[in-house]
């Protein structure tokens, strides 16, 4: 899906050429006539940056966009000559940048190749989670220990990724099955202690040291001062 940028202006010569000129770098477009429309339109998904007049840029809509789930779109405000100055911290938006007309429509392409770039960062950083020597790339599914690839099933994976999620944070096994197993299927909660245990032996497969904290009677914590899990893990597995 193209990046979406939403034009909102009330410039019927300037709209057009700007339109023409961003669809032919790659970018898709749509119109909007008011802020609020334009607010609207987010919903829609992928939305780069919303190109907007300074009139129409009005403090409630700087609100709406604060409201904005991640990720924010950026914002391109079109003010008049002599009105202020370039500014990349608009209040509210994901990045963004003041223009003064009248505005080359090559200044606004680099401005939303640079933003798309921005993004690509944000969301590569993103799908990358780290604790201690422990790196899991959400994304490809991938987990490295001290740069050591791990192969993990399906359920050590989702066991690990939702104790990256909040290291330290004892889950106890009722969130751990809720977050890593299908719903509808019952899973026992010694059926929790023998992956955790498999999990536990895969990552420390090579002498590292255990970062799996057992605490009894709860459930389980990532901790870089665990010791050895006092969990007597069965064979049976669900």
């Amino acid at each position: 899906m193209k990046p979406l940028v939403i034009i909102s202006s009330s410039d019927k010569e300037l709209a057009p050429l700007i339109r023409h000129v961003i669809e032919q770098d790659g970018f898709a477009t749509d119109l909007a006539q008011k802020a609020a429309e334009a607010i609207s339109m987010i919903g829609r998904g992928n939305v780069l940056a919303i190109l907007i007049d300074s009139r129409l840029a009005t403090r409630q809509f700087y609100e709406a966009i604060r409201g904005v789930p991640h990720p924010k779109p950026g914002v391109i405000e079109l003010i008049e000559p002599g009105a202020g100055s370039t500014c990349t911290n608009i209040p509210g938006a994901a990045t963004g940048m003041l223009l003064e007309r009248p505005v080359d429509p090559g200044q606004i392409l680099d401005t939303l190749r640079r933003m798309g770039a921005e993004r690509t960062n944000r969301d590569a950083a993103s799908r990358r989670v780290f604790y201690s020597d422990l790196e899991m790339d959400a994304v490809s599914r991938r987990v490295w220990r001290s740069g050591r690839k791990i192969q993990l099933t399906v359920i050590e994976f989702q066991l690990l990724r939702l104790l990256m999620g909040e290291p330290t944070r004892v889950y106890c096994r009722r969130e751990l099955i809720g977050g890593a197993w299908p719903a509808g299927i019952h899973v026992e909660d010694r059926t929790v202690n023998v992956h955790m245990g498999r999990l536990r032996r895969v990552l420390t497969r090579d002498g590292e040291p255990d970062l799996i904290r057992t605490v009894r009677g709860v459930g389980y914590a990532l901790d870089d001062t665990a010791t050895e899990d006092p969990d007597k893990a069965g064979s049976s597995t669900r």
